[in-house]
């Protein structure tokens, strides 16, 4: 039997002031913060009902059984690259790989310390951080690790990048005015804007595929919450205003709907679903267990996330969006990372000690094709998957 989560909302809207001054096309003007409306969403989990937990052979070459992915096909060849993060050179660098033949360009070197790489939208350049000297911004590089350019340059904290859809655009977490701040700027360095400005802290943000719209964490109310900014119409809006804190808020491929995770008191953080108005608020796990920041496959179809475990250790599972159906992959492998899916949705890349040493490996969405995609006694992980 399903049980039926309610996140009680809290009544009343909320007026804020506030200065968004966006590039080009946008001057510094009041904003009004709306809520939603006071009708509490029904928050549910997904149901056990006919769900069917997917047992893998152990070996690299894959599992035999017949998995419960409707629709699933013997996958192809994989395409695209993968970024990562490696410290095989004593200090954490950047690396491309082609997952079809785990061939490797070294694309950072020298003193500096580089995380958290993120493709462009056309795969062309990748965005990422660096630290230098006890200073931490954001750079950006070209696939094949020319161009190298530094984006921000400023003595506090430049975090988080995150690409607009056309790839014209990069917005980034901040602690310049001793708080964090969301900011925007040009791919060539121009334009620094300012988006958000209260003495709460507002971070992680992430652009909408299809419209100039940023969604955030914020605690603006006393609350961490999840928030947008229309970048056209210079609003702010406030989507989950339940009083279980939110994070790590991830837009689908078509801009429909964002998927993040909630955190009930006393509970474990559990992942959740919304349109992108924050309307139609749902659960498509339970809070029994503690769940990772959840990856959309390019189909909008699929959420994979890893999930505690009750000896401790996490999983790697994958669901559909209305909760129906639920897969664990890979289930003698703990996995160390969130998932990342193929630009074509046929695998999903994780990060994994199973062997001893930090390493990343691939598998088909159908639990099949397991392949270890790097080898070597160093750290490798913060994997990133061209589109």
């Amino acid at each position: 039997m399903s049980r039926r989560f309610l996140i009680p909302r809290k009544g009343g809207s909320l007026l804020i002031l506030c200065k968004a001054v966006v590039l080009l096309f946008l001057v510094s003007s009041a904003c009004q913060l709306k809520l939603g409306d006071d009708q509490s969403p029904a928050i549910q989990p997904a149901s056990t009902d006919g769900t069917r937990i997917i047992q893998a052979d152990s070996t690299i070459q894959g599992s035999d059984v017949t998995p419960s992915l409707e629709g699933a096909e013997t996958p192809g060849p994989p395409s695209g690259r993968i970024v990562f993060v490696s410290n095989r050179d004593g200090i954490s660098q950047l690396y491309n790989l082609n997952p079809n033949n785990a061939q490797q360009i070294h694309l950072t070197d020298g003193t500096s310390t580089d995380q958290a790489p993120r493709w462009s939208p056309d795969g062309k350049y990748i965005a990422y951080v660096s630290r230098v000297d006890d200073n931490t911004d954001v750079y950006i590089i070209a696939a094949g690790g020319n161009n190298k350019f530094r984006l921000t340059d400023h003595p506090a904290s430049d975090t988080s990048p995150a690409w607009s859809s056309d790839g014209s655009q990069i917005a980034f977490a901040s602690f310049r005015d001793s708080n964090w701040e969301i900011y925007l700027i040009n791919v060539d360095g121009s334009g620094l804007t300012r988006l958000t400005d209260s003495p709460a802290g507002d971070s992680n943000p992430t652009w909408s595929p299809r419209d100039k719209i940023l969604a955030f964490l914020s605690n603006a109310d006393g609350n961490a919450d999840i928030y947008t900014f229309d970048l056209l119409s210079a609003q702010f809006n406030r989507l989950t205003v339940d009083a279980a804190p939110d994070s790590d808020p991830v837009w689908s491929p078509d801009g429909s709907q964002i998927a993040y995770r909630n955190w009930p008191a006393g509970s474990a953080a559990r992942i959740c679903l919304m349109s992108a108005s924050g309307a139609d608020q749902y659960c498509i796990s339970d809070d029994e267990y503690q769940d990772g920041i959840p990856s959309w496959s390019p189909d909008s179809q699929w959420i994979a996330f890893r999930s505690e475990q009750p000896d401790g250790t996490w999983g790697l599972y994958i669901s559909s969006v209305d909760g129906s159906a639920l897969n664990r992959l890979v289930p003698d492998m703990e996995v160390t990372n969130d998932p990342i899916w193929s630009p074509d949705g046929a695998y999903i890349l994780f990060q994994t000690n199973h062997d001893g040493n930090m390493e990343l490996y691939i598998v088909a969405r159908d639990d099949t094709n397991l392949r270890r995609m790097t080898n070597n006694t160093a750290y490798d992980g913060e994997p990133s998957w061209s589109p």
